[in-house]
């Protein structure tokens, strides 16, 4: 199987506002159950009805979720509208294409037998179809009236028409062809497409609108996308109806953590000595005693150490060990409770999680919980959960002066409503664990997706916030500009993370300076979320954490792509998940 390897960069002029509110917007799909799909060819298996039946996620693996045609020169895939019956009422406004991807490179999986065989898949490596073309059609002749070529790859291809063309009628539109062209004369490649969608500018729904999708979770205009499932997310107007009653469980939190009438201590973490793991690991873990004490009316409080706030800082502050070292008490019960429990505390050895809490859900029932409705709208896992971290992250005065967070925006140069946030995690994030399933990817697999990203939401959205702990990553940046104009942290040492022991093991031996890092991982993650558009790996905890403190920042759910798994609800990984949102923890 061959692919285009000359990456031409190609800055495409349109753009499409992102919609604040219900105005009107590219928003009924024409392409939607179309099942008039014609193709060059169609590879053995696959499927042309996968194009169009609103499924945006196509596997290659999952032959029905995908139409790919055979190995040929310039294959082209088309729908036609002619006898679609639906209202055609309307302009075009936009079109998108969604590729088809490997679910290797993209998922984690718990099965073993299921790694070797992504070890050994054709489909592992495959690069991204570019020079790819768009054609609209006449139905008074068959001709291509307007067309529009992309030059470099994406994982998503979207063509928004500008005001200066002339508008069209959708009734009046026969035809979009999809087609891959190659530079070299007669080179054969594929083209591999998940959903193709065709939109007229027209308002069907209220973003804004409590229970708007009827199943819990889900999320888009068309409620077909799941936020426990979707690895992309890429919204037309801004969508806020998943956190729909935020006010409540804000005040709720607040209420049961300051009133102290009744107290649930947690007091072992996980990872070395049951002092922790990565920092957003534990901050999900805590979330599942707190939302346990939470519907008994309890205080959560952590009585435990904690391995970031083992340094001499923390010592001066005679916080050794102590989440309040950085963040301001858990409950107002908190400090005094951990005064109480110290020694107790310091005489055990070690603390260890048992069997039932170390595997995770489904197990430990504590990360299911979601409190009532009355105080959690439709079940929402995801509202409830940012609302939990959100409340857990919040720092003390000493720690907001040593990040200073303003000031680092000011001299970064933040743009405030542009910012792509941007997490790639090397050093020990992607040599371990689940995660090293496939490997530490390289600048390049995320530009893909900063490109769909800037084709959606406009030109100026291109400046980058990198969060990253490679310096490799930093140094590849000067080959992707000035297409995007990076920033970053200057003053870390990216060095000090490039080892083959895990971080938290390297804390417990005393080989790192944890308040150094604690400092540094805390100014990554709040950069993270000041954020308005995310690449990320949300198998990362610290990545899950910034989409989530940015949604309760903003009030939407912001567009965002993670590059290997949906965001994930508990304190491990997410591995397996179905369409439904179901999952296995690794």
């Amino acid at each position: 199987m061959e692919f285009l390897e000359n990456f031409i960069l190609f800055c495409c002029c349109f753009h499409f506002e992102f919609v604040k509110s219900s105005h009107s917007g590219p928003f009924i799909n024409l392409a939607l159950e179309s099942k008039h799909i014609t193709a060059s060819s169609v590879a053995f298996g696959f499927s042309k009805s996968a194009v169009t039946d609103g499924k945006r996620v196509g596997y290659f693996e999952r032959k029905s979720t995908v139409l790919m045609t055979k190995l040929e020169e310039n294959p082209w895939i088309q729908v036609d509208f002619e006898a679609v019956n639906i209202n055609r009422e309307g302009e075009i406004s936009a079109i998108r294409v969604y590729m088809a991807e490997s679910e290797c490179s993209r998922t984690l999986t718990a099965s073993k037998s299921k790694i070797g065989k992504c070890m050994s898949s054709k489909f592992s490596d495959m690069q991204k179809a570019q020079n790819v073309r768009f054609e609209l059609s006449f139905n008074e002749a068959n001709y291509s009236i307007l067309s529009h070529t992309f030059s470099a790859p994406r994982a998503i291809y979207t063509w928004i028409f500008p005001d200066s063309y002339e508008r069209m009628e959708s009734k009046e539109i026969l035809s979009v062809r999809i087609s891959t062209l190659s530079d070299k004369g007669g080179e054969k490649v594929q083209l591999a497409v998940s959903e193709i969608e065709v939109y007229t500018k027209k308002t069907v729904f209220s973003p804004q609108k409590c229970g708007r999708c009827r199943e819990k979770h889900h999320i888009g205009e068309s409620c077909l996308e799941n936020v426990l499932y979707s690895t992309r997310f890429f919204p037309w107007v801004q969508e806020s109806s998943i956190l729909c009653g935020y006010e409540n469980v804000r005040e709720s939190i607040r209420e049961i953590q300051s009133g102290c009438r009744s107290k649930s201590i947690q007091s072992v973490l996980p990872g070395p000595d049951g002092k922790g793991a990565g920092l957003g690991s534990t901050l999900f873990w805590l979330t599942g005693g707190f939302s346990d004490a939470f519907i008994q009316r309890r205080a959560s409080v952590f009585s435990g150490t904690f391995n970031y706030a083992e340094n001499k800082f923390c010592a001066s502050r005679k916080l050794f060990g102590k989440l309040e070292c950085y963040f301001e008490p858990m409950s107002s019960c908190s400090l005094k409770m951990t005064q109480n429990l110290n020694q107790m505390n310091n005489s055990s050895a070690r603390n260890l999680l048992s069997r039932l809490y170390r595997d995770g859900p489904p197990k430990d029932k504590r990360f299911d919980i979601i409190p009532k409705v009355e105080v959690v709208p439709n079940n929402n896992l995801f509202l409830w959960r940012s609302e939990q971290i959100r409340w857990l992250t919040r720092l003390n005065s000493e720690t907001k002066s040593l990040i200073d967070l303003e000031n680092k925006k000011k001299s970064l140069n933040f743009t405030k409503g542009n910012m792509i946030g941007m997490h790639i995690r090397h050093g020990d994030g992607c040599k371990h664990g689940r995660r090293k399933q496939h490997g530490c990817k390289p600048l390049l697999s995320y530009i893909f997706e900063a490109r769909a990203l800037r084709d959606m939401y406009g030109q100026d959205v291109r400046k980058i916030f990198l969060a990253t702990d490679s310096g490799e990553i930093i140094q590849e940046t000067a080959h992707f500009e000035p297409e995007f104009s990076f920033v970053y942290l200057h003053d870390m040492d990216r060095d000090k993370y490039d080892s083959g022991t895990k971080i938290e093991s390297r804390m417990q031996s005393d080989s790192i300076d944890s308040h150094a890092l604690m400092l540094e991982t805390l100014t990554d993650m709040f950069l993270l979320s000041e954020c308005d558009y995310f690449v990320t790996h949300q198998a990362s905890a610290l990545s899950r954490v910034s989409l989530s403190l940015a949604s309760t920042r903003l009030g939407h759910l912001p567009p965002y792509v993670s590059m290997d798994g949906p965001w994930c609800y508990h304190w491990k990984m997410c591995c397996d998940v179905k369409p439904s949102g179901d999952q296995k923890t690794c």
